[in-house]
């Protein structure tokens, strides 16, 4: 009875680890294919990626890959598809898009030397009043850009800030300019793969809103149209943060920010019973940016 008891313990034993190398084997089996779809996975992506550093278009990882079919097991319908966003690493001008918005700030200083103001019966020209300093305009334009082969064109609306607090004549002047207007130009941004250097030529169109006002009196008036010419340099300061920059184009679509040095005139009214608001020549500087 006793060796019938230690030969059935005998056979239940060897039944089990049977059993157990079997199982053993097949999970084996089964670990290495899952292990292989994995690094089959990682490979692809990993050369996707690379392709993406280099700023290269990648390509989709066809099924007769001969790296992949190298792997055992090889499963074909696990391969990955790794497609980076040429736009993203794509040089400017084969990156923008047709249509664009564009936003600036700048900053002039003019004198409009030719104003005149009545003060009872007399008459005062504008360095009798305010001295004969220029005076800081500052502007914000928004608008839309079209860009094509030869470079963009831009149509905007801007609103113009201008303020001189003067006691030069005795007494405390204050005089305050609103000049809302439209704009349209021409920029040269095409001359280089990235808009290094980028040229333009402007024109405005405006109407000023002026106010004068000392201790005793104000007056305020709005001008006819009168216009403004500009013509300048943006340099792209993307080079400064280049990571930045690749953040901007991905996240929020800003393709590029500008340093803007230009020059610019400004006209009289067309009406000549408009006081005359002309400057000679200004220079200017201002932030450009473009989406």
């Amino acid at each position: 009875m006793h060796l019938v008891y230690q030969f059935c313990y005998w056979l239940v034993l060897k039944m089990s680890k049977s059993v157990c190398e079997m199982n053993l084997r097949r999970l084996r089996k089964v670990l290495f294919l899952r292990l292989t779809k994995v690094l089959s996975a990682i490979l692809v992506t990993f050369v996707g990626l690379q392709e993406l550093v280099h700023g290269e278009e990648s390509e989709v990882i066809s099924d007769d890959s001969m790296v992949l079919r190298e792997l055992p097991n090889f499963d074909e319908t696990n391969v990955v598809e790794v497609k980076s966003p040429a736009s993203f690493f794509s040089k400017y001008r084969d990156r923008r898009p047709t249509h664009g918005l564009i936003f600036s700030f700048a900053q002039s200083k003019i004198l409009m030397d030719n104003l005149t103001t009545e003060e009872g019966a007399e008459e005062y020209y504008y360095e009798d009043l305010f001295g004969d300093e220029p005076v800081a305009l500052s502007e914000f334009h928004l608008g839309y850009k079209f860009n094509f082969t030869l470079g963009s064109l831009h149509f905007d609306v801007g609103y113009g800030v201008l303020e001189k607090v003067e006691s030069f004549s005795g007494l405390n002047r204050t005089l305050e300019v609103r000049k809302p207007s439209i704009r349209m130009g021409y920029i040269l941004d095409t001359l280089f793969d990235e808009p290094y250097v980028a040229p333009y030529a402007e024109a405005a169109a405006w109407k000023m809103n002026i106010k004068e006002a000392n201790e005793l009196d104000s007056v305020s008036y709005t001008t006819d149209f009168g216009f403004t010419f500009s013509a300048g340099l943006l340099f792209q300061l993307n080079w400064i943060d280049p990571n930045g920059a690749f953040e901007g184009r991905k996240n929020f679509g800003l393709q590029n920010t500008y340093l803007d040095l230009f020059i610019t005139k400004q006209t009289a009214p067309v009406n000549p019973d408009d006081p005359d608001t002309s400057t000679d020549m200004a220079y200017g500087a201002g932030l450009r940016v473009e989406f």
